[in-house]
């Protein structure tokens, strides 16, 4: 299913690269292509569970062989793995009753209800516009449509196509789309857009667009902690069919405010050509499965293949710096792809590496440990984290190891016959080897004496000034500032001198 007719689109596709580029934000997992086919002659909608709550076995929603598609048909596979194709007696097809005149079907997705499943998909209808209806089921195979549409846009005028349907942990659903910005069905005009249900798919909210780039089909998966991540196809630059899987990631857990991640999901070769993106979780629980449809030009067809997520992918650590003074801090990774079991370290070149001695994961994006930083050397650390079958990753100076900062102490900052004080006493703590410069000035900022400057080891510096210039002659009476400068010192303090 190739879109031919994409026009000129390199701005668009331009505007699209370049908000790619300039938004990253995080780590994204990288997804592998696996070598088996899951469904020939097939073009992948979406992913439901079987028997929900239960997440295995899952079901593949699909339409069949050709962009003349009339039937949306199933097959069940109980690892994601290995597929078994259904009966297909009761698909939703362009017959399914009651009728809603529909002469092509272009996307589907569906959602568990209590008691049964709801899909919400797009058509064509006779008349030539384009709607997204939907029908319920008891078991996920036999369908019976609702009554009404759902979504359309200017009078059916305008494409509505690919719906994808994730249930927020607040309840409501949320449907991702792709539909025409021109209210016409230019594929070159095509953005993703947005749309929310509190009655399970039955009436939905004015839409809104959540990703402004160009869209041929969209699916959404939901992450732990509630963010919504949508995996989107898109053309290169100035071509009309699909060949890249791109993803945006939303802000928080109310599937909006979308940024989009860099880099390529899925990519396939310029003759080929990608159609749809069904994300599903992984038996394991801590990775990502994404199937589309790959068409392969030796058969003039479309297969449903598909791409699992390999190696970690961390983000960030919390905190992001530890002084070496610290001999129990605790630490928390954040990203995603992290399997139990999964460890991490930080490390430097030329320093021992820092590892935690307690590590749990949370889930599969968090994982916390306690670390030892009691006299590392400070400076930038990379993070590396590896899952329990080895796979790892590296995220370059996630952590700075610091140290304190020094301190100045002056006494005796009075210099007077009446007293009998004729010094000051200057100590200089430091926490970290370096330069340290310790300087005399008068009030007006002339150089009167340079007390040290030069290296310092860790420890304290103990100083004196007597008064006098560097060339031994008293100073007159007046006030004088002592400037030090040294690792995360930077001190200025007064002296007074009567003569």
């Amino acid at each position: 299913m190739t879109n031919k007719n994409w026009g000129s689109t390199a701005a668009r596709a331009c505007t699209a690269l370049f908000l790619l580029t300039a938004a990253r934000a995080r780590a994204t997992p990288q997804f592998d292509p696996e070598t088996n086919v899951s469904v020939s002659s097939a073009l992948p909608l979406c992913i439901a569970p079987v028997s929900p709550p239960t997440a295995y076995p899952i079901r593949l929603y699909y339409l069949y062989g050709s962009s003349a598609a009339y039937a949306v048909r199933s097959a069940q596979s109980p690892d994601g793995a290995a597929w078994t194709p259904e009966a297909t007696g009761g698909d939703v097809s362009t017959t399914t009753l009651p009728s809603v005149s529909a002469a092509f079907i272009t996307g589907a997705a569906v959602a568990a209800l209590s008691g049964g499943f709801r899909m919400e998909y797009s058509i064509q209808t006779s008349s030539a516009s384009y709607q997204i209806v939907s029908a319920k089921s008891t078991d996920g195979l036999n369908w019976t449509n609702d009554a009404g549409v759902r979504i359309q846009a200017n009078g059916g005028a305008a494409y509505v196509g690919s719906p994808s349907v994730v249930a927020l942990q607040g309840g409501p659903w949320r449907m991702y789309y792709v539909q025409n910005v021109d209210g016409a069905a230019d594929p070159a005009a095509r953005e993703i857009y947005t749309t929310e249900s509190t009655d399970q798919g039955l009436t939905w909210t004015s839409p809104a667009v959540a990703v402004a780039t160009v869209a041929y089909q969209v699916g959404a998966s939901e992450l732990t902690d509630g963010r919504v991540r949508l995996f989107f196809t898109e053309p290169a630059i100035g071509q009309s069919t699909a060949t890249s899987i791109l993803s945006a990631l939303s802000a928080d857990n109310s599937g909006t405010g979308f940024t989009l991640e860099t880099g390529v999901r899925v990519s396939t070769l310029a003759a080929s050509a990608l159609f749809g993106a069904a994300p599903t979780r992984s038996t394991d629980t801590f990775r990502w499965r994404l199937y589309y449809g790959e068409y392969k030009p030796a058969r003039s067809a479309y297969d449903a293949d598909s791409s699992l997520t390999g190696e970690p992918a961390p983000v960030s650590v919390a905190p992001a710096a530890v002084d070496n003074t610290v001999s129990s801090a605790a630490v928390t990774i954040s990203g995603e792809i992290f399997s139990p079991g999964a460890s991490f370290a930080l490390v430097a070149a030329g320093a021992p590496n820092i590892t935690p001695f307690s590590v749990s994961t949370v889930n599969d994006e968090t994982l916390i440990g306690t670390i030892n930083t009691v006299g590392a050397v400070p400076g930038p650390r990379d993070l590396i984290v590896t899952n329990a079958d080895g796979t790892s990753t590296t995220l370059p100076s996630a952590f700075q190891i610091t140290f304190q900062p020094g301190n100045v102490t002056l006494l005796d900052n009075l210099l007077s016959p009446r007293t009998a004080t004729t010094s000051t006493k200057i100590a200089i703590t430091i926490y970290n080897p370096g330069q340290t410069t310790a300087r005399i000035f008068t009030i007006d900022g002339r150089r009167v004496t340079t007390l040290y400057d030069g290296p310092q080891a860790p420890g304290t510096l103990n100083l004196t000034w007597n008064g006098t210039f560097s060339s031994g002659a008293l100073a007159p009476s007046g006030v004088y500032v002592l400037h030090v400068t040294s690792q995360k010192i930077d001190s200025k303090q007064k002296i007074v001198v009567i003569r």
